[in-house]
């Protein structure tokens, strides 16, 4: 049988708050609960004590398995941990518990290196940290919110190297616990508990650093978060927004940035100093080729124009395809030819595939024609004054609305 020490049974402290390098403990079930999670027949189960950390503090919950069963949930009600499970467990049975110690100590680095990084700003510049988040999965980038509205490159690199100083220096991060009245908390760093907490609060202290009041799991010393890296910064609502990453987010982070290296450099063909360069002068290509083209496709839709105007006899249906050609391309040869009353139906994009179309011409007939072209075509659109334009999904109906638009013509 578990037996919880007295003082435990009635401080709001679980287990993994205690140790939280704690991967595996046993434990007895209190209750299970039928429930329900985002529509998902399960159980609702409450430990004497718990391993597995439950949503708070900004910090996402944990992972892991009871009894050999996955837990899907974690969170806090009260004094209690709720963890949601799709299969029961009998009450008053002793079962092992285990953490999912990737994420679980993924989020230890994360949220000890947000503590830390918050510290340091606040030291050497007095900018506050307002809220955090800790996105979930190590491909991704932390932030917090600073009440400042700019931060420069300087101060970015002056608190980077601080922390990863603080790091090499190999600090002590420990929990204590402070009754609720006791002066000490007016030292200590906070934005204040919730509506529903009972017993002592914890403080998170980084040594010769800061005191922080916080429920989270926390490394035991700055050298277990490996490093800090900063990122880059967001303005949002007169906030500055920093986002970073610590420890094995760090290794991969430079992991993936040294494969897109390596693609680069082969297609490049230069070397890493090169890459702005090559780039820059590779979109300078681009753009003088793009405009080389859009001046191509505007003589070509004028001499389709003109070609279209000087057959004998004069065809007063317009069909025009062109695979590359875009919107300036169609407007080009309606504007064209609709002025001698022809009536204009010109598509680009993959031949038997997606693409744009418009139609052009008298008004009345625009108007009743566009919505039956755009459902042979499979697609939608819209118009006013003559003009009916939309996206197509096949095109290779093509034939379909040219049949329609002589018949149309024809009984007009």
């Amino acid at each position: 049988e578990i037996v919880m020490e007295e003082e435990d049974q009635h401080i709001m402290s679980f287990q993994c708050q205690k140790d939280s390098y704690l991967q595996t403990f046993k434990s007895k079930v209190v209750s299970c609960t039928p429930s329900k999670l985002d529509g998902i027949d399960g159980y609702e189960i409450v430990m004497e004590d718990t391993i597995l950390f439950p949503e708070g503090g900004g910090q996402p919950d944990d992972r892991g398995k009871i009894d050999g069963i996955d837990v899907k949930r974690v969170e806090r009600r009260g004094r209690d941990a709720i963890h949601f499970l799709c299969h029961p467990i009998e009450e008053g049975k002793v079962v092992e518990m285990n953490v999912d110690w990737i994420r679980r100590f993924d989020h230890m680095q994360q949220h000890s290196g947000q503590h830390l990084i918050t510290a340091i700003t606040d030291d050497m510049y007095g900018y506050k940290t307002t809220s955090w988040n800790l996105a979930i999965g190590q491909e991704h980038k932390c932030h917090i919110e600073l009440n400042t509205k700019t931060l420069t490159h300087q101060q970015i690199q002056a608190i980077e190297d601080r922390c990863n100083e603080c790091i090499r220096q190999h600090l002590s991060m420990t929990p204590r616990w402070l009754e609720p009245d006791s002066e000490e908390l007016e030292d200590v760093r906070s934005r204040g508990l919730p509506d529903d907490f009972v017993g002592r609060v914890r403080v998170v202290d980084i040594e010769g650093i800061e005191s922080n009041m916080c429920c989270g799991t926390h490394v035991k010393n700055l050298s277990d978060i490996q490093c800090v890296k900063l990122l880059h910064t967001e303005l949002k609502k007169g906030m500055t927004l920093l986002y970073f990453i610590t420890g094995d987010r760090v290794l991969q982070y430079l992991q993936r940035c040294t494969q897109v290296e390596k693609e680069l450099t082969k297609l490049l063909s230069t070397g890493l100093d090169e890459h702005t360069e090559a780039v820059e002068r590779t979109l300078k290509n681009q753009k003088q080729s793009a405009k080389v083209i859009r001046n191509q496709l505007r003589e070509i839709a004028q001499l389709i124009s003109f070609r279209h105007l000087h057959s004998d006899p004069l065809d007063p249906v317009a069909m025009v395809h062109k695979d590359e050609g875009d919107n300036e391309f169609m407007n080009i040869i309606a504007s064209e030819l609709t002025p001698h009353n022809i009536l204009v139906f010109v598509t680009v994009g993959a031949d038997k595939g997606c693409g744009q179309f418009l139609l052009a011409g008298d008004e009345t007939m625009v108007n009743e024609l566009g919505p039956q072209i755009a459902s042979l075509l499979d697609g939608r659109g819209g118009g006013r004054k003559g003009r009916y334009q939309g996206k197509a999904n096949k095109l290779q109906n093509r034939s379909q609305v040219e049949k329609l638009l002589r018949e149309r013509y024809h009984f007009s």
